[in-house]
């Protein structure tokens, strides 16, 4: 559970300190509805080691699921009052010295604001896949 949250605040951070260029990459989308901004993806982020194509592509797909699946809570699906977005981002532990044995994951973190980003910039992230 602790290497679970760890890595979900490592994705949280990480969708941070991005160039806004990243937020176009694989997965990247727009607006699945109302109430809901384009989906970010930082699937292209340089994380110090090379990520072929295919294994990008697996992974939006997987975290593209997983957020078909949460949309279908309705309190997700439908926002009242507040302003949501998915991102996709990686995650990564380890010794940042030794690349070669750390740990590359990824996931999914769905950021809402209350009434609106452009209102709250603080936003929430309490659905971390």
């Amino acid at each position: 559970m602790t290497r679970f949250l760890a890595g979900a605040i490592v994705v949280a951070l990480f969708a941070l300190h991005v160039p806004a260029s990243a937020q176009r990459g694989p997965g990247a989308a727009p607006s699945p509805g109302p109430g809901w901004l384009p989906r970010e993806s930082y699937i292209d982020a340089n994380m110090g080691f090379v990520i072929t194509a295919a294994e990008k592509a697996t992974v939006v797909a997987r975290l593209t699921a997983v957020e078909a699946l949460l949309r279908k809570v309705d309190a997700v699906a439908k926002p009242h009052l507040f302003e949501g977005m998915s991102r996709l981002g990686w995650a990564i532990s380890g010794d940042p010295a030794a690349p070669r044995e750390r740990l590359l994951g990824y996931g999914l973190n769905m950021v809402f604001w209350a009434p609106t980003l452009k209102i709250n910039s603080e936003g929430t992230s309490p659905i971390q896949v």
